[in-house]
């Protein structure tokens, strides 16, 4: 497991190196355990052949309330848990 710093997340820097990763989100694809995209679908995204939809409201909202999901954590758990890129 690597710690990747210089990476804040959802900036331009952030989504470039994401680009041609497979991170925890897509996991579910890979196992054909979403209910939203297919394996064959994410690949053809991957590798440039269509485009990725864009995000729908459910997931910007996630987006938007992960840091205050992150405080709550921290805050019950007694423990900071900064945003963190790791690549293994």
């Amino acid at each position: 497991m690597k710690i990747i710093h210089g990476f804040e997340q959802g900036t331009p820097e952030w989504h470039e190196y994401r680009k041609n990763k497979i991170g925890a989100s897509l996991a579910p694809v890979i196992m054909r355990a979403s209910k939203w995209q297919t394996p064959k679908s994410l690949w053809k995204e991957m590798v440039g052949a269509i485009e990725p939809k864009p995000p729908n409201f459910a997931m910007q909202e996630g987006t938007r309330k992960e840091v205050i999901a992150r405080l709550h954590f921290e805050e019950e758990m007694g423990e900071r848990y900064p945003g963190t890129v790791v690549e293994h």
